[in-house]
């Protein structure tokens, strides 16, 4: 889940992750857009992206799922000023 002003559309965010071509990533949806003012702020909104990742040969570990993941990370706070939420 991350948080994004309120200006950036859905799918800003999967063709920006689309583009890069991750390895393993076979898919991307957002599942979530909520909005709070008194909770996320003024021209803000949070989106939940869900990921499916596979390797036709075997089984993904943690480290390389992870590794993605943060890949993916580090380019929605580059180009949308993307914060991840816990």
């Amino acid at each position: 889940t991350i948080l994004v002003d309120d200006n950036i559309l859905a799918n800003d965010i999967i063709d920006a992750v689309e583009r890069k071509s991750f390895n393993y990533m076979i898919n991307i949806k957002i599942s979530d857009i909520f909005y709070n003012k008194a909770e996320l702020g003024i021209g803000k909104k949070s989106m939940t992206i869900e990921f499916m990742f596979q390797d036709k040969l075997s089984t993904l570990t943690d480290n390389q799922i992870n590794a993605e993941m943060k890949k993916i990370t580090n380019l929605l706070k580059i180009q949308h000023e993307a914060i991840i939420r816990t």
